[in-house]
């Protein structure tokens, strides 16, 4: 400013935003000195609220904010007002985006000593929201102060091993299945799977390779798609999803196991067809038989088990039963679903119509054009060395017997019980599938999938019409063909007699006792029922014992019933009724611990430590009972296979036993056939015939003529037997007042010649006939 008249004035001196204090204001001017006046500045009107201490920025949700907010007055220069002219002032607060379940905001705060304290302030803050406080003051006339907004608040970030939900007010455990990082980003553990990246419901893949891990919705493995990865891609099939490969070879695999199949049902059946009786009486048939449906037991308990055993009892069943290759046929035909499938193994009983007609025409081109041929290499070639040997012996030959022929009815009843045999687990295995359904929930209410195949919805109306055809398929699969293996036998019994009944199902019969000739209609439904309690039951620890009670049950019937002729047979079916059991109990270990895991943080997982011990008992235990198998048939078979041989080399026929009749009123013997050939005995061999209960037996010059045997098993009261010699009445001899108490047993060891050979007595009343074979 300048000077004017001695005088200078100051003019619009402004102090912009000054704080509150004493200030000095200096004025100079060259030669004249310094002038000071000291200025104070004062607080001004309120213009704003400020904080003097913020809110915390986190919160627990549980306990009030551990900072509670102060606020104050500030002038447009910032300073605090301490003292305004209007004393009652108010303060509110407002949450930003609400949150209902809060507490303390609801409450006014009033200026004390030139604050706005708050206490008491409890924020529900919900993870992955971020939220704001806004404080405003009461309205007062001439004010205009502005609102302030705090820093966001959020809640209180997760541990490692927790995660939170959007929306959510807590922590929460990280779930089973999941890889947890804190946030409420969720990650798939290697062998889970989840339906998408909202849900918190892993659910374990049955296929742990098909299941990656690291991802957050449901991303399977390459290979697998669809729910718990358990479909197949295009191109790929089976349990592992594998590639397909070529058609040649997908087909040249069909073609190879159907051709097993059918040669495995041919082979039984052409033993079923056989006529040699004295073959269909010995033990081997029977215990191939046991063999068989010791491996299908242990088949049907696959489902029991799991890690090696599981892949030992699958093994098993899928070279004891005539199986579909669901795989091998997905590959050959791409288009094929699973109601293809399950509608084309319901229908492989029909395969038993075709055999027949094979059978049948096989038999009849065979009586036309090889009526004496034996087509096996193994006779052919015996045969072509007896008839060298026959040549250089001019001695008379005997005519061989005329051969009756078999029904083909009778072929074809053969043909249908013998097909039936083989496919019967996995009629029923496959009707029982069909019904069974898994239930799982994703996050959003339970969903059903179809045990065998997850692309199958059992809620969807395809899936109801097939599960009706099921239902009619146990029926008349599970219970109808023991009933009609039943009813078919009785049958055969009221035409033709136990003779035809027992030749007729020699391959389901042969072995057995008469009164349990039907034995194998109980281990039918011993399947049927194993069938549906591992199918049906999901709890571990009781199918276990279920299993277990059942087979147990089966074991005592079996032991005292003791079904079969064969002792070494009886044993053995009751051996191995027992280590079917002891085998089963060996999946208690593993239900029990999935009973116990299951109610932890994890599902259950095989345990590697129980894996190999349990698999090296139960190759222990079902080893040694191989052992004995290959045993018994070694002893039955061998014999059998070296027979003819020695026979050829021997140069000589095995000679017939001889049993004779003792106490007949009669000069001639009546004979009983003892497992060999039959022959009579009697003071003229040109002159002696017996007439058995209507069945002849004619001894002529050297040869013999006989005629089919018929089996009695069990105790045999003879209370008649007619003798009838040429040219003379029939003479009867009763057994009631004349009692048959020995009987003499002689080997011929020269043929024709009575004299020499040595003769055995045998005591009945000591040892009772308990068999006879009548001719």
């Amino acid at each position: 400013t300048v000077m004017s008249n001695g005088q200078a004035t100051l003019r619009n001196l402004v102090m912009l935003s000054p704080l509150t204090g004493r200030y000095t204001l200096r004025l100079s001017a060259p030669g004249l000195g310094t002038v000071e006046a000291t200025v104070w500045v004062t607080e001004g009107v309120p213009a704003r609220l400020a904080f003097s201490k913020e809110p915390s920025r986190l919160t627990d949700n549980e306990m009030p904010l551990e900072d509670q907010p102060v606020l104050l007055l500030e002038d447009v220069a910032g300073n605090h007002v301490m003292e305004p002219s209007v004393v009652a002032l108010v303060v509110r607060t407002q949450i930003v985006p609400a949150s209902p379940n809060s507490t303390g905001f609801d409450k006014p705060v009033l200026f004390d000593e030139g604050l706005f304290r708050f206490m008491g302030l409890l924020l529900k803050a919900s993870y992955g929201t971020t939220y704001n406080f806004v404080f405003a003051l009461d309205p007062v006339p001439e004010w205009a102060v502005a609102n302030v907004t705090s820093r966001p608040i959020m809640a209180v970030p997760c541990t490692e091993t927790y995660f939170y939900r959007i929306g959510g007010l807590k922590c929460e455990p990280c779930v089973a299945g999941a890889t947890c990082n804190s946030t409420s980003v969720l990650l798939t553990q290697r062998g889970y799977w989840r339906v998408d990246n909202v849900t918190s419901s892993f659910v374990q893949c049955k296929e742990p390779s098909a299941c990656p891990g690291n991802m957050t919705d449901d991303t399977c493995a390459p290979g697998f798609r669809g729910v718990l990865c358990q479909v197949c891609e295009a191109g790929r099939s089976g349990t592992g999803c594998a590639e397909c490969g070529s058609a040649m070879r997908t087909w040249a695999i069909l073609l190879a196991l159907s051709l097993l199949y059918l040669g495995l049902i041919l082979f039984s059946i052409v033993s079923a067809l056989a006529k040699d009786e004295g073959a269909k009486k010995k033990a081997d048939q029977l215990l191939i038989k046991q063999f068989t449906q010791y491996f299908q037991t242990l088949g049907i308990l696959s489902d029991l088990f799991g890690g090696l055993i599981q892949t030992l009892t699958s093994t098993a069943r899928a070279v004891s039963t005539v199986s579909v290759p669901v795989a091998t046929i997905q590959c050959a035909f791409p288009g094929i679903g699973p109601f293809d499938l399950f509608r084309f193994t319901m229908l492989l009983p029909t395969l038993s119509a075709a055999l027949a007609c094979l059978v049948i025409l096989a038999t009849v081109v065979r009586r036309r054009f090889f009526r004496d041929a034996d087509l096996s290499p193994v006779t052919f070639i015996l045969r072509q060395v007896e008839k060298v040997r026959k040549k250089k012996d001019v001695s008379p030959q005997s005519p061989k017997p005329p051969k009756r022929r078999r029904p083909k009815r009778l072929i074809a009843l053969i043909c249908v019980n013998v097909t039936l045999y083989f496919l019967y687990p996995t009629l029923v295995q496959t009707a029982a599938d069909m019904n069974s359904c898994d239930t799982y929930d994703f996050g959003y209410g339970p969903r059903r999938f179809l045990s065998t195949d997850y692309s199958i919805d059992c809620d969807g109306p395809e899936y109801s019409f097939n599960r009706l055809l099921s239902i009619g398929f146990i029926v008349g699969y599970g219970f109808g063909i023991p009933l009609a293996f039943r009813m078919a036998g009785r049958l055969v019994h009221h035409f033709g007699g136990v003779t035809l009944e027992l030749g007729t199902f020699a391959f389901l019969m042969g072995g057995y006792r008469v009164e349990h000739r039907y034995w194998e209609a109980v281990n039918m439904m011993k399947k049927m029922i194993l069938i549906f309690l591992v199918t049906y039951i999901t709890h571990a620890s009781f199918r276990a014992y279920t299993v277990m009670w059942v087979l147990m049950a089966f074991t005592m019937y079996s032991y005292f019933a003791q079904p079969t002729t064969f002792k070494v047979a009886n044993q053995l079916e009751t051996l191995t009724a027992l280590v079917v059991t002891m085998s089963a109990a060996l999946s208690l270990p593993v239900s029990l611990l999935e009973l116990e895991w299951s109610n932890g943080l994890n599902d259950f997982q095989y345990p590697f430590w129980l894996n190999w011990p349990l698999a090296i008992l139960f190759a222990g235990i079902n080893g040694c009972l191989v052992v004995i198998f290959a045993l018994a048939l070694g002893r039955e078979m061998l014999p059998q296979l070296a027979a003819p041989l020695l026979k050829v080399l021997k140069k000589e026929q095995v000679p017939p036993a001889i049993a004779r009749w003792t106490k007949l009123k009669t000069s001639h013997n009546a004979v009983l056939r003892l497992g060999q050939k039959v022959s009579t005995a009697g003071p003229s061999a040109e002159q002696s015939a017996a007439q058995v209960e209507c069945s002849l037996i004619e001894r002529e010059q050297p040869s013999e003529k006989v005629l089919d045997p018929v089996r009695f098993d069990g105790p045999v009261t003879v209370s008649q037997i007619a003798i009838t010699l040429p040219g003379s009445a029939p003479q009867t001899t009763d057994f009631q007042q004349n009692t048959l108490t020995h009987f003499e047993k002689s080997k011929d060891l020269n043929r024709g010649s009575e004299a020499s050979g040595t003769t055995q007595t045998t005591d009945l009343q000591q040892n009772p006939l308990t068999h006879f074979e009548k001719s």
